[in-house]
């Protein structure tokens, strides 16, 4: 372009008045507009199934696919199992037949010691402690078959953030009580 200009005076001369022109128009009628790199839309909009987005946009996607874009961003989630507030929950479930009214007071604080160890262990990963989670997980099987279940869907579930030797000692308790039906 910058070669066509220079070979044609008249060309450049013509362009350079055109702009001005169209400057002085748009200054005029309050037309100047700069979004800074964004959309801009002189009318209406409408937006059925979706989003009007003027630039970048952040998306979050959870489950399975692929995201592609260019020059966008996306966070991809990919969930099996329980989430962190669906292990909670479980443990909660635990505690609550733990504290049942039918069970002796000595069963009940002992099951609630144990579902709260559990717990707490779980929570540590790798760091948590193997005997004290195994015990635990003895007194509930011992004491508490039906809380032993809830203790054990949570510390399995993949949201937990049970480590490995919890997983293993989970999987060792359930076998326990499957073999006690």
């Amino acid at each position: 372009m910058e070669t066509l200009l220079k070979a044609d005076a008249v060309l450049a001369r013509r362009l350079d008045d055109l702009l001005a022109e169209y400057r002085r128009a748009a200054h005029a009628t309050g037309m100047a507009i700069n979004t800074g790199g964004g959309a801009y839309v002189g009318g209406g909009v409408t937006v059925s199934g979706g989003d009007f987005v003027g630039r970048d946009k952040s998306v979050h996607v959870t489950g399975d696919g692929n995201v592609v874009g260019d020059h966008s961003r996306a966070t991809v989630i990919k969930q099996t199992g329980a989430s962190m507030d669906q292990v909670a929950a479980l443990f909660a479930q635990a505690l609550e037949l733990a504290r049942a009214p039918q069970r002796p007071p000595e069963q009940r604080e002992d099951l609630e010691a144990a579902v709260e160890m559990a717990r707490q262990e779980t929570g540590k990963g790798e760091q948590a402690d193997p005997g004290l989670l195994s015990k635990a997980l003895d007194v509930l099987l011992e004491k508490g078959p039906d809380v032993l279940e809830f203790v054990l869907e949570a510390i399995l579930s993949p949201a937990a953030a049970a480590g490995k030797g919890a997983r293993m000692l989970a999987r060792k308790a359930k076998e326990g009580l499957e073999k006690r039906r």
